[in-house]
């Protein structure tokens, strides 16, 4: 049995969880207690980069966050996957436990937010790295509709 670590911070409105260690049934109880502790409007970044296996509580707790974020209409971005860990999630989308194919608007509404999360995730890790300030502004731009390219 591997060590586990995880920390969530708040960068820009969203909640930044970063986990560390094998992701397996001996820390299920541990990220329970962190998806309780999630903000509730509050997008989700996963950072997986310190997670080289996970088994099903892994996936479990993936998909526990894909569907508060679409109960809660909030964005989840997962980073960093590891070789392991993203073949499990493709294994889980090959038998339908994740569906890859969203509505044309829902996808791109879900890829503005995410692109966002992802511009904040790296702006804050280069701002760590230099000592900098972090620009938290964000426009949102207006819905397109399909038929407007």
């Amino acid at each position: 049995m591997g060590s586990f670590e995880s920390t969530v911070e708040a960068i820009g409105g969203a909640a930044v969880v970063t986990l560390e260690g094998d992701v397996d049934s001996a820390v299920q109880s541990d990220l329970n207690l962190l998806v309780d502790s999630l903000p509730a409007r509050a997008a989700v970044v996963l950072d997986m980069r310190g997670v080289s296996f996970m088994d099903l509580t892994g996936l479990h707790f993936v998909l526990t966050l894909r569907e508060r974020s679409r109960k809660t209409r909030t964005a989840l971005l997962v980073t960093g996957l590891r070789p392991q860990p993203q073949r499990l999630l493709y294994l889980a989308g090959e038998v339908g436990a994740l569906n890859p194919h969203r509505l044309a608007d829902e996808f791109r509404a879900a890829h503005q937010t995410r692109a966002h999360l992802a511009r904040l995730l790296g702006e804050e890790r280069a701002r760590k790295a230099t000592g900098a300030a972090l620009d938290l502004s964000y426009h949102r731009a207006p819905a397109r509709r399909c038929d407007e390219g």
